[in-house]
């Protein structure tokens, strides 16, 4: 057996090769990655049976692939900044499969869907005050989180989340029970808006 020379363009990163050369490799991509991004999710719901129906597993089976095949999608292809070029296949992980499966037991699935959202806004405020240490602590910089922050709470709270209704369901969906998106927004539109010395 022959061992494949550098130059060969199915080694380099732009290379140009036939369908029937390239076919097998996104074939067994496809195939372990289908395996490995189903089994995390169908362990842990399957501890917690007595809570959930088989229709609702289903559709959390195939949101998984949808946006696993989406998360690869942009990975393999990037948008501006956006994706790294390279045939990365994203998908769900291992790593709480273990603590998630005790919590749906005991709890039901719900609380495993809290316990990662929880996760999710601790590792979305950690990268925040990442941010804003390497771009430094300017009047401007404070100004925008702190009023970020505080028109997310606002909007978001319980007494006022009525301000929402009159928008399209969409965008009730998204705003009106969500801290995350409002502040992101807000965020987004200060930087844009506000003058770079404060």
């Amino acid at each position: 057996m022959s061992t494949p020379k550098q130059s060969d363009e199915l080694y380099q990163l732009e290379g140009k090769c036939s369908l029937r050369r390239v076919l097998p490799y996104p074939l067994q991509q496809i195939l372990a990655m289908f395996v490995t991004n189903v089994t995390p999710l169908t362990i842990i719901t399957s501890a917690a049976v007595s809570f959930l129906p088989h229709e609702t597993v289903l559709n959390l089976i195939q949101g998984a692939m949808v946006a696993a095949g989406i998360a690869t999608f942009v990975q393999a292809t990037p948008i501006w900044k956006i994706g790294s070029g390279l045939p990365i296949f994203t998908g769900l992980s291992f790593t709480f499969v273990i603590p998630l499966s005790a919590i749906a037991a005991a709890y039901g699935y719900p609380a495993v869907i809290g316990g990662i959202m929880f996760m999710v806004l601790g590792q979305i405020l950690v990268s925040g005050m990442e941010m804003i240490a390497k771009a430094g602590f300017t009047p401007r910089n404070r100004l925008i989180v702190a009023l970020s922050l505080s028109s997310a709470i606002g909007f978001t709270a319980s007494t006022e989340v009525c301000i929402w209704y009159s928008f399209q369901t969409s965008i009730q969906t998204i705003f009106s029970q969500n801290v995350v998106a409002v502040v992101f927004v807000t965020a987004m539109l200060l930087n844009l808006l506000l003058p770079k010395e404060i």
